[in-house]
C-alpha cells in the first residue's frame, strides 16, 4: 500500500467570538415631520444644566472655561436721542456673579455725556452668562471697559 496517501490533520480554523444579533432589534426614532416643531427651552440660568458643555469658550483644563454669553441683548435707542439723531457711545464695565448674573453696573466714560447711560445701566444689568469656572468652580468675573455704539 504505498500508493496511500496519508490523512492529513484536519486544522479547524480560528473561531471567532461574534455577539449573537440575530434575535437582537435595531430600533431608530425619528420624528414625525410636522408643521410645527416644539422646542423646550430654559427660562432661566436656574433651570439650565452645564454639564457636557463644550464650546470654544472652554479652556483646555478641561473644567474650566471663560464668560459664556448667555443673553446679551442689543440695546435699546433711548427715543429722545434717535428723534434728535444723536450718536455715541458708552464705556461701561460690570462684574457676572458667580451665578451668572449682572451687577454693579458702571459707567467709565460716554459721549455725549448722559443721553445714553441711563439705557447701559438699565439694560447690561438684564444680560447673563454662564459663570467663568476655574477648577469646576464658578468664580464671579469683573468685565472691564467694555464699549457699545449708539448708530442711527
Amino acid at each position: 500500500m504505498a500508493d496511500e496517501i496519508p490523512e492529513q490533520p484536519q486544522i479547524a480554523p480560528p473561531a471567532l467570538m461574534l455577539p449573537d444579533i440575530a434575535n437582537q432589534k435595531l430600533s431608530i426614532e425619528m420624528p414625525l415631520f410636522a408643521d410645527e416643531v416644539a422646542i423646550e427651552a430654559p427660562i432661566s440660568l436656574a433651570e439650565l444644566s452645564f454639564e457636557g458643555i463644550n464650546n470654544e469658550a472652554t479652556t483646555s483644563l478641561g473644567n474650566s472655561r471663560e464668560l459664556v454669553a448667555v443673553r446679551e441683548s442689543t440695546l435699546t435707542y433711548p427715543p429722545k436721542a434717535q428723534r434728535r439723531r444723536i450718536e455715541g457711545w458708552v464705556v461701561f464695565n460690570y462684574i457676572v456673579t458667580a451665578e451668572g448674573k449682572v451687577t454693579d453696573v458702571e459707567i467709565v466714560e460716554s459721549s455725549p455725556p448722559r443721553i445714553f447711560d441711563r439705557v447701559v445701566l438699565k439694560e447690561v444689568a438684564r444680560w447673563e452668562y454662564l459663570p467663568r469656572l476655574v477648577n469646576g468652580q464658578a468664580q464671579a468675573t469683573r468685565v472691564v471697559e467694555r464699549k457699545y455704539v449708539f448708530q442711527l
